[in-house]
């Protein structure tokens, strides 16, 4: 199974170059976001890790993939964090631009996403211990998406760009991502290298803001 996943991993490298570092709640579904005023200022994901319950203590090494995976006894979260909103930015909202269809892997029998807003500092451990998945206290779902095919083309319909929700600017927010239920007769799976601007195609996370 773990195979399958890396040869998923390497043909997705193929096809785009991630970008090096740089760059309340509802719950209603996300919908495809309008086309942003000009004057909107745009934050790229400055940092993304794979929070892995094999390794649950251990910190891995920054990855510009973005994996979900979730069977009954293994799950992989993926934590994305933006680390560059300027102190006078206001109404930031959290946007997933979708890859392409063949730039992206989805699947599975409940390939429903829940994402969670937690409080990190930039660059602080980040290890499947700290996903608040486990903590009932910090586990406000703060947007979801269903990868079913179907619906997958009902966001695509507006554009590949999703609204997921807005949160109150801070220099640093950062979000949590795993799939709602683990996958019983197969794995729940979600990955697509994030790509930031000027490498294109971009696609991936990011935040609008200061519209």
């Amino acid at each position: 199974m773990l195979t399958s996943f890396l040869i998923i991993f390497v043909l997705l490298v193929k096809k785009a170059i991630p970008s090096p570092a740089s760059p309340l709640c509802s719950s209603e579904p996300p919908t495809p976001a309008t086309t942003p005023s000009k004057s909107c200022q745009i934050a790229w994901a400055t940092e993304i890790h794979l929070l892995n319950s094999r390794y649950p203590n251990i910190t891995l090494p920054e990855s510009w993939y973005n994996m979900v995976l979730r069977t009954p006894d293994t799950e992989v979260v993926t934590q994305i964090q933006f680390d560059d909103i300027p102190a006078n930015a206001s109404e930031c909202q959290l946007e997933l631009y979708l890859p392409e269809t063949d730039m992206m892997t989805a699947h599975g029998p409940n390939p429903v996403i829940d994402i969670r807003q937690v409080s990190r500092e930039p660059s602080a451990p980040a290890t499947y211990e700290t996903f608040v998945g486990h903590n009932t206290s910090e586990n406000d779902t703060f947007g979801s998406l269903n990868l079913s095919p179907p619906q997958v083309r009902d966001y695509k319909k507006g554009g590949n760009r999703i609204s997921i929700n807005r949160t109150p600017c801070n220099k640093t927010l950062t979000f949590q991502v795993s799939f709602a239920t683990p996958g019983e007769e197969s794995p729940n799976y979600w990955g697509f290298v994030n790509v930031n601007p000027p490498y294109n195609p971009f696609q991936g996370w990011r935040i609008t803001h200061s519209c």
